[in-house]
């Protein structure tokens, strides 16, 4: 899958703010990101509990390492997700920074 692509299917959520960190594309909603690209490396934050779930339905993908990991952020190769998975990990993780108090808010950058 191309980052165009990737690109295209965070762009169309609700009240999504896209903007360049650490001179990678990065998707937000009210200041706090839920989503980066990083190469080929789609960066996403969920709750605990999508993380395990996230973790069970797939060995694509892995929690980042150290205390980002910690914190809910989550890594997947575009390379290897369709383009039903891709809707389905953004859509996730918009949530949960869309909602009024999302439980576990992430942190602004990862």
């Amino acid at each position: 899958m191309k980052p165009e692509f990737v690109r295209a299917v965070a762009s169309k959520l609700p009240s999504v703010e896209e903007r360049v960190q650490r001179d990678h594309l990065a998707w937000g909603v009210n200041g706090r990101y839920f989503a980066r690209l990083k190469g080929h490396d789609l960066l996403f934050a969920l709750t605990s509990d999508q993380q395990r779930e996230f973790l069970e339905r797939s060995p694509l993908f892995a929690p980042l390492p150290g205390e980002w990991g910690g914190r809910g952020w989550m890594v997947v190769s575009i390379d290897v997700i369709d383009t039903t998975m891709l809707q389905t990990v953004l859509e996730a993780a918009h949530a949960m920074v869309a909602s009024p108090e999302p439980p576990g808010t992430p942190p602004k950058r990862a």
